[in-house]
């Protein structure tokens, strides 16, 4: 239809077809001066981040006609109408104003004499995707300046005192602000009506209480599908890889510990990006806002069970743990499954001097190095494996093989702190292992990071402010 229109109007036009790529691959017969014009509604179109981008590499003026889409689009247009409605004070609850956006355009063509277009022959793109719409044209965009500006300035026919000009202005008027403020550094206010317009985010977390983070943030902002998976930080660094070089897109937020392998492995190339919400600027210590944001500290430590051992931890020494007694009653992670045990196996390592003096400490003589190791922290882990220890594959399954009560001699391990709060539903009596020598485990970051190529920019800002927490004494839902 658009293309009939165009025809009847003089002006040549042809209809490009195709998938992202392929609307890639024909854009590039724009030229400098020409316009690319893009109508999005409700939710990005799958073409225009690399329309966009081609259009910039060219030097091509952009401009989007949207509603309250169009702040949130990605690549940002160079100028946009947009005409918000649902959600913000003073915005509208139709698709009037934004049809009548269209309407302008369609009229402003119809001022357009074919002898005055200066610029190339106009485009028409049109592409369909799950009953969205994406319409696309380019023309010289001074001669459209000029159009819209004609159409606007002519009167309507008698009776209707409403004058195109006044819709422009009134859109223009209150895209305006929202526009000038870049997603980053926009409030939670500002931010919450983007993203209902968004409608999703999706979330890869690391810890299984992201479905308890996932109810309370759609109850606070009903609208807002957030869409939470649950996999190990080595699971997460291995799709976001796998997504990323399949050209998907992915996770819009990252929830993930493992940070030694995340800053270089996906930061330092890319794949993720920081963002610190503008209220946590002056509350969250510098040094935890880069070069990605911490959440929280968590734990990878030595538990064992109270009830079985009322009397406090059955060991003091992590060389404990190689004595015969201990045989097939250690249990962990595998390390190959979650990053933070094989950061814990590394930490040990690394403090190889400490780990030689608890030994020494413990058995009265230096450590006597065999089997290829070239150090006591190797020399740990190898005595530890060779001790028959237990490899689960999730931290669930270690909790679930310490901490029942009823057991006389339960098992010992290393799991996270923060499960104990789990005791009372599990019927657990999961306890730190305290005064262990030469450390009972580690502290390490929970970091939470943007995908740089986010589907839903504004909702994935939106959220990880949600889970940075409250200033209630629990930090809220999102703890």
């Amino acid at each position: 239809m658009a293309e009939r229109r165009l025809r009847r109007m003089g002006i040549e036009a042809r209809v490009l077809s195709g998938n992202a790529r392929d609307l890639a691959e024909q854009a590039l017969a724009l030229n400098p001066g020409d316009a690319l014009i893009l109508f999005a509604f409700r939710r990005q179109p799958r073409g225009h981040a690399p329309l966009m981008q081609i259009a910039r590499d060219l030097g091509v003026v952009t401009l989007a006609l949207s509603d309250t889409l169009g702040p949130a689009l990605v690549p940002t247009p160079d100028r946009l109408l947009s005409a918000p409605r649902g959600g913000v004070p003073g915005s509208f609850q139709t698709l009037t104003v934004p049809m009548l956006l269209l309407n302008a355009l369609i009229l402003a063509l119809g001022e357009l004499r074919w002898n005055a277009v200066t610029g190339p022959a106009w485009r028409a793109d049109r592409t369909v995707r799950r009953g969205k719409e994406c319409k696309l044209t380019c023309m010289s965009y001074q001669s459209l300046q000029e159009s819209l500006t004609s159409a606007a300035n002519r009167p309507w026919p008698e009776g209707n005192h409403m004058r195109l000009l006044s819709a422009l202005a009134l859109s223009t008027t209150i895209a305006a602000p929202v526009m000038a403020q870049d997603l980053s550094t926009a409030s939670t206010a500002d931010l919450a009506p983007l993203a209902q317009a968004e409608g999703q985010v999706v979330v890869y977390a690391f810890t299984s209480r992201i479905g308890r983070v996932e109810a309370a943030f759609e109850a606070a902002y009903p609208g807002i599908d957030m869409v939470s998976y649950d996999m190990s930080s080595t699971e997460q660094i291995a799709r976001i890889k796998a997504e990323a070089a399949a050209g998907l897109p992915g996770a819009d937020v990252i929830y993930i510990s493992d940070a030694p392998v995340v800053m270089t492995e996906l930061l330092a190339v890319g794949l993720v990006e920081g963002h610190v919400p503008p209220r946590m600027a002056d509350r969250v210590p510098d040094a935890m806002q880069k070069p990605l944001l911490t959440q929280r500290l968590s734990t990878t430590v030595l538990m064992f069970n109270e009830e079985s051992y009322p009397d406090g931890a059955p060991v003091d020494s992590l060389w404990d743990l190689k004595r015969p007694e201990w045989a097939g009653k250690v249990v962990m992670v595998d390390p190959l499954q979650r990053g933070d045990y094989l950061d814990l196996m590394t930490e040990i390592v690394l403090r190889s001097d400490e780990m030689a003096a608890a030994c020494e400490a413990e058995f009265g003589e230096k450590i006597a190095l065999k089997d290829g190791a070239t150090n006591a922290g190797e020399q740990f882990i190898a005595d530890l494996f060779a001790s028959d220890l237990v490899l689960m594959g999730l931290t669930d399954d270690v909790n679930a093989a310490i901490g029942p009560k009823g057991q006389t001699a339960a098992p010992i391990g290393f799991t996270s702190y923060s499960d104990r709060r789990d005791n009372e539903e599990e019927g657990w009596a999961l306890q730190v292992a305290n005064q262990i020598a030469p450390a009972n485990g580690i502290v390490f970051p929970a970091l939470l990071a943007l995908n740089p190529k986010s589907a839903h920019p504004a909702a994935a800002r939106l959220a990880v402010d949600f889970m940075m927490g409250d200033d209630s004494e629990t930090g809220g839902d999102a703890f």
